[in-house]
């Protein structure tokens, strides 16, 4: 795909950010990674939704590792939910504070087939909070309190 093929948005932001993807097995997860986002290597996925999934790649002229949200436009019951997509994005990059991942860029390839919207994330190794819970992690109310706000 041609770089004239794909709209990028490109935003700054520059947090530090202490949030993490869910790294369980990323259940129902395509293990066949997306196509036509030129300049990152996917690795693996992260984790899948009812309108897309996460992977991790690496961008290709960094060597920096990203957290990358595809939403399958196909999947999407009206453009409502591309427009939540986009506002999305638009968010992301507009916060500077911790706890939420550093935005890059948000790209949309609705040539592709299928079409198709990502946005490139900061990746933050951790855990869910799903995880804990099964691992018997028992939370109080005062932290709780904190992993909320």
């Amino acid at each position: 795909m041609s770089d004239s093929q794909h709209q990028t948005l490109n935003y700054s932001n520059t947090n530090s950010s202490y949030a993490s993807y869910n790294e369980a097995k990323a259940p129902n997860c395509s293990p066949v990674p997306p196509t036509g986002l030129p300049g990152y290597r996917f690795v693996r996925p992260l984790g899948r939704g009812s309108q897309g999934e996460i992977w991790l790649a690496i961008q290709e002229k960094t060597g920096v590792q990203v957290a990358i949200k595809k939403l399958n436009i196909e999947s999407v019951k009206s453009w409502k939910a591309y427009d939540l997509f986009q506002r999305e994005a638009s968010v992301l990059a507009s916060l500077d504070m911790p706890g939420i991942a550093h935005f890059y860029e948000a790209i949309d390839c609705l040539d592709n087939n299928p079409p198709c919207a990502f946005i490139v994330q900061e990746y933050i190794q951790g855990f869910s909070l799903a995880e804990m819970q099964k691992k018997g992690h028992r939370f109080t109310i005062d932290r709780i309190y904190d992993i909320l706000l």
